[in-house]
């Protein structure tokens, strides 16, 4: 009966163990992370002890959770591979399956992180000078070196640094080039302050203002009030055309170049007979 029952206690063991390797395997495999292949070494080893000592096979079984605790985010999972390192990669450092998946890892993240970069650089490639812009570009070129950092560093833990401080430098850098994004995706609901300056017959100031589809510019001076369609499309970071198509009349094309979100000059053609004037324009 004893052998009976030492039998059975056994095998609930090993199915609940069996489980719980199962288990974290999908919760980590579900992330789509990269550390999958180290998470298979991990668990491989814990199955598969060998001659790891009892102390080694307690740092296994922290560094499992930590990798399945980690898979929130890019940030927690940079987190959970260092603190893995920590925990593993002197002790096992002969150990080629698990020094391999840290590699995996590395690389892995090195790609996904530099992806990230690249996007970066080329919206911050498309922005027009200005002090954001190079403030933007300042910190693609710091996650850039944190990166050629990451990619010499001693250990996984070492590499997860400069991954994290390359993420801090990403993260500020697409803040920066937003809001170096000064023309806008749509202009329904604004109201711009419109002063033409040339040609000086037609200098003055009008009001113009913008619903989804349709556009009101009220009377002034001598001038009768007009209302129309319009269609707005951003053509660049700080540029954008502007086709108003009144009631009555003729339409007029105008171009919009953004100095900052509320800022900028214009040029419009239109009119009969078609005519030229430029000026400024703020939008309130």
């Amino acid at each position: 009966m004893y052998m009976r029952t030492k039998h059975i206690t056994r095998t609930l063991i090993t199915i609940t163990t069996a489980i719980f390797l199962a288990v974290g395997a999908a919760r980590v495999n579900a992330q789509g992370t990269c550390v999958q292949t180290l998470y298979g070494a991990i668990t491989n080893k814990i199955a598969n002890p060998g001659n790891a000592t009892p102390l080694q096979i307690r740092a296994l079984g922290r560094a499992k959770l930590f990798l399945e605790r980690g898979t929130n985010n890019l940030n927690a999972e940079l987190r959970a591979l260092a603190i893995t390192s920590a925990l593993l990669e002197r002790s096992f450092r002969n150990d080629t399956d698990i020094t391999n998946g840290f590699a995996q890892a590395v690389s892995c993240y090195h790609g996904e992180i530099n992806g990230r970069l690249d996007a970066l650089a080329a919206h911050v490639a498309s922005l027009a000078p200005s002090g954001l812009q190079r403030a933007a570009s300042n910190q693609v070129r710091q996650a850039a070196v944190a990166l050629d950092r990451a990619s010499t560093a001693s250990s996984a833990a070492a590499a997860s640094r400069f991954f994290s401080l390359a993420l801090v430098k990403i993260r500020v850098g697409n803040i920066l080039a937003d809001r170096a994004e000064f023309a806008p995706t749509s202009i329904a609901g604004k109201t711009f302050v419109v002063g033409t300056v040339s040609p000086t017959t037609e200098r003055g100031t009008e009001v113009a203002t913008f619903t989804d589809t349709m556009y009101t510019i009220p009377a002034h001076g001598t001038v009768a009030e007009e209302t129309g369609t319009y269609t707005y499309n951003k053509t660049a970071s700080n540029a954008a055309t502007l086709v108003l198509t009144p009631t009555t009349g003729a339409g007029t094309s105008v171009e919009l170049a953004f100095s900052s979100k509320n800022t900028g000059t214009f040029t419009a053609t239109g009119g009969a007979p078609v005519s030229t004037s430029t000026g400024r324009f703020r939008i309130l």
